[in-house]
C-alpha cells in the first residue's frame, strides 16, 4: 500500500451490533468493500470483490471462519485472513496457522490495537495474540519504539517469549511450524541484536521487558 491508497477489507460476522462497531472503528483507516453475515455469504462476496484482508468471526452459520479460511487459501491465496473470536484457544490457533491464517485475536481488543494488528498483517507480519493474562507478546502501538530500539522482528519477539517459558529449540520449532535450523538462526540474530551471549541473558531480557 502506498501512503495515499487505503487497504481494502471485507468483514464477516453474524452479530449486527458487533459488525456496526467494526465498521465505525475501521472505516476511516480502511476501505470496506463489503460485509457478510455468514461464511457462505463471505465466499460469494469474494467472487466479485477481493480485498487485501478478510476480517472474519470464527463462529458463523453455514460455514465457520476456519473452513472459510481454508477455501480462501485455496481460491484466493493472495488475500490475508484475520480471525476474531470471543475466546482464544491454542488448539484453534494451530489449526488456523496450518491453513494460512495471518491473525487470531479476541473480540475484546480495543479499536487502536485491532487497527495496528491489521496493519502488521498488511506488512507481511502475523497477529496471533492471546489475552494478556496468558503472557504472550503482541505488537501494539506503544511497542513501536521498543522494536525500533532493538530492531527485533515480531518473530524474534515471539521466540524470546517462548524461550522465557523454557521451551527448547525443538519445541519452539514445533509450536511455530518452522525448522530447528530456523529457530537457531533467529537465536543467533537475537544474541547479536541484544549483545547477549547465552540463553540466560535472553530470559533476563524477557523478564525485564515483560515479554
Amino acid at each position: 500500500m502506498d501512503g495515499l491508497t487505503k487497504a481494502t477489507l471485507i468483514l464477516a460476522d453474524d452479530h449486527p451490533l458487533f459488525m456496526k462497531g467494526l465498521l465505525t472503528a475501521l472505516q476511516e483507516e480502511f476501505l470496506i468493500l463489503g460485509i457478510a453475515i455468514n461464511g457462505k455469504e463471505l465466499l460469494d462476496l469474494l467472487k466479485d470483490q477481493q480485498p487485501n484482508v478478510v476480517l472474519s468471526d470464527l463462529q458463523m452459520p453455514y460455514l465457520d471462519g476456519l473452513n472459510a479460511a481454508k477455501q480462501i487459501a485455496i481460491h484466493y491465496p493472495h488475500i490475508k485472513v484475520i480471525i476474531l473470536s470471543a475466546f482464544y484457544d491454542l488448539e484453534m490457533e494451530n489449526k488456523l496457522r496450518q491453513v494460512g491464517v495471518k491473525g487470531y485475536l479476541t473480540k475484546d481488543v480495543d479499536s487502536d490495537f485491532l487497527i495496528c494488528q491489521i496493519k502488521q498483517v498488511l506488512e507481511g507480519k502475523i497477529a496471533f495474540c492471546e489475552p494478556k493474562q496468558y503472557g504472550r507478546f503482541c505488537i501494539t502501538p506503544s511497542s513501536n519504539n521498543f522494536l525500533s530500539q532493538y530492531k527485533l522482528s515480531s518473530r524474534e519477539l515471539e521466540i524470546i517469549s517462548l524461550v522465557r517459558k523454557g521451551l527448547t529449540s525443538e519445541e519452539i520449532a514445533t509450536k511455530l511450524f518452522i525448522s530447528i535450523n530456523t529457530v537457531e538462526a533467529h537465536r543467533k540474530h537475537i544474541y547479536k541484536k541484544l549483545n547477549l551471549k547465552n540463553i540466560q541473558g535472553v530470559v533476563e531480557f524477557a523478564y525485564k521487558y515483560s515479554l
